[in-house]
């Protein structure tokens, strides 16, 4: 958890989030429609698309289609 301060990016269309106690970290958003947002952790990354995150909204959480190919610690051997 952090305590943020939320001012306008350098990054055009982008919000910047920044550290109340340490400007380091900070979080660049913005809105692409009701559903997706995008985002850099840092305004150096903007120059690199490859560092672009997109989240889409999800109506539930842990009802992954990948939840039965998924193996316990034990079971792929983590846990001994």
């Amino acid at each position: 958890e952090a305590l943020m301060i939320a001012r306008q990016s350098e990054i055009p269309g982008f919000v910047e989030f920044y550290g109340y106690e340490s400007r380091e970290l900070q979080l660049h958003i913005r809105m692409v429609d009701s559903d997706t947002f995008q985002a850099f952790s840092s305004a150096d990354q903007y120059r690199k698309p490859e560092k672009l995150m997109t989240y889409k909204r999800v109506e539930q959480f842990n009802k992954s289609h990948y939840k039965d190919q998924l193996e316990s610690a034990e079971e792929s051997g983590m846990i001994y």
